[in-house]
């Protein structure tokens, strides 16, 4: 069985020409055009909530 790595992300993501080139699956609400100042601060493996659904880290998605 082959894993993959998904990600979602409840914001903007702005290279979605490089990571469309990666064999990964992304969830996002939307593309900036722009790109971010990278500041190393975020969060892994916690509670997210989109559409008033929270969806917990290992949460699966068909």
């Amino acid at each position: 069985m082959f894993a993959t790595r998904d990600f979602i992300i409840p914001g903007a993501v702005s290279d979605m020409m490089a990571l469309a080139k990666r064999d990964i699956g992304i969830a996002c609400l939307g593309t900036m055009p722009r790109r971010s100042v990278h500041r190393d601060v975020g969060d892994i493996d916690v509670v997210i909530e989109m559409g008033g659904t929270p969806i917990l880290p290992g949460d699966r998605f068909w």
